[in-house]
């Protein structure tokens, strides 16, 4: 159990000697250590948990840190090839009269550029829904943890005989958990919806995509030399 503890400090001070750690790695660590303070506060040994509790307090809020400076990272990408893609196409505008090999050299590179910044914008969004779905699974497990006390609760006072308020709480065990139930139903279709949406904006981006190509190759055929045979 002290292995926990003594594997969070590890994290942390690697961390603070500019070493990065993949915030999913932080993560996956910070997940065995909660089931380990699990463990130990149902074995009534507090203070151990305690112990643990702090060093999964810095993993956590490492993991964090890590996530935003990857999200500045990624942002930056982003920005930088947008503002590329911006001059690209200045460049394609003014370079009309150098002719059709250079205007599609320069037509491939804006194409070149565009995927890559699908390619990214499609990463900031499968963090994002990962994100979101790791914050629910935690809101579960929480919701979870506490139906599951009140549970306990209930069945003690069976025991002891005060039935009326055993029988209040389990009542109020199955409205959380039917309240959970809804809450759950309510995301997935929340989440079939913004699916949905993002895969239309997909097919809108892919839709200008090939409208542009129609339209550059239609210029360059407009501007090839017309030959007519001579009477």
């Amino acid at each position: 159990m002290i292995r926990s503890a003594i594997l969070g400090l590890i994290f942390t001070v690697v961390s603070a000697l500019g070493m990065a750690f993949e915030p999913d790695e932080l993560r996956e660590r910070a997940v065995a250590m909660k089931r380990e303070v699990a463990e130990l506060e149902q074995q009534g040994r507090t203070e151990e948990a305690e112990k643990i509790k702090g060093e999964l307090v810095n993993l956590l809020e490492l993991a964090e840190r890590q996530e935003a400076k990857d999200d500045n990272d990624l942002d930056t990408a982003i920005d930088e090839r947008k503002a590329n893609l911006e001059r690209l196409r200045k460049e394609e505008r003014r370079g009309k009269k150098s002719g059709a090999k250079h205007e599609r050299a320069v037509r491939e590179r804006i194409e070149a550029t565009e995927q890559q910044i699908n390619y990214l914008e499609a990463e900031r969004q499968r963090r994002l829904a990962e994100r979101r779905n790791r914050r629910r699974s935690d809101e579960l497990d929480e919701s979870g943890r506490r139906i599951e006390q009140v549970r306990m609760a209930a069945q003690n006072l069976k025991a002891a005989g005060i039935l009326d308020l055993a029988q209040d709480l389990m009542e109020k065990a199955e409205a959380m958990e039917r309240e959970q139930a809804k809450k759950r139903t309510a995301e997935e279709e929340i989440d079939a919806l913004r699916r949905e949406f993002e895969e239309l904006q997909s097919q809108n981006k892919e839709i200008q995509r090939k409208f542009d190509q129609l339209e550059h190759e239609f210029k360059e055929f407009r501007e090839r030399p017309v030959f007519r045979l001579s009477q």
